[in-house]
């Protein structure tokens, strides 16, 4: 999750995926395997906000996340 974290914030053309598409799209497209775990998470974030408030509102788990 960490790494899938790092790329979230690093790469533009990866969150516009997981905006246009879904996160578990995204990040298979992206070459990342995700666990039960790792899917739950990515479905508690309300994908729709932006950058900035993703941040905020998860900075919980973004943190965590790495």
């Amino acid at each position: 999750m960490e790494n899938l974290a790092r790329h979230w914030r690093q790469n533009a053309a990866f969150r516009a995926d997981v905006r246009r598409t879904s996160p578990h799209e995204a990040a298979a497209a992206h070459g990342f395997q995700l666990d039960e775990e790792d899917r739950q998470t990515l479905s508690k974030v309300d994908w729709r906000l932006s950058d900035e408030q993703i941040l905020a509102r998860n900075h919980k788990q973004v943190t965590d996340w790495g």
